[in-house]
């Protein structure tokens, strides 16, 4: 036979575990936001990068044509 005190403890179990539920349904959610906001700031952190490779790249590039010129100088 079912008691009272059987079932308030069953509601307050439901209770509990509807509540843990649902925290965890939230959390799920702003993971997901945190998990988007960090993507695009990796994407935007890349983008810098391959423009920083390529503006040492054209410095290079720079260097060596200058270093060029300056050796042809020298020779004159």
């Amino acid at each position: 036979m079912i008691t009272k005190h059987y079932l308030i403890n069953m509601k307050k179990i439901n209770v509990w575990l509807l509540s843990v539920l649902f925290v965890g349904i939230i959390s799920c959610r702003d993971t997901k936001k945190e998990q988007e906001e960090l993507n695009k700031d990796l994407n935007t952190i890349e983008a810098v990068e391959k423009d920083i490779d390529q503006t040492v790249e054209e410095v290079e590039k720079k260097a060596e044509e200058v270093e060029s010129a300056l050796k042809e100088l020298d020779s004159l």
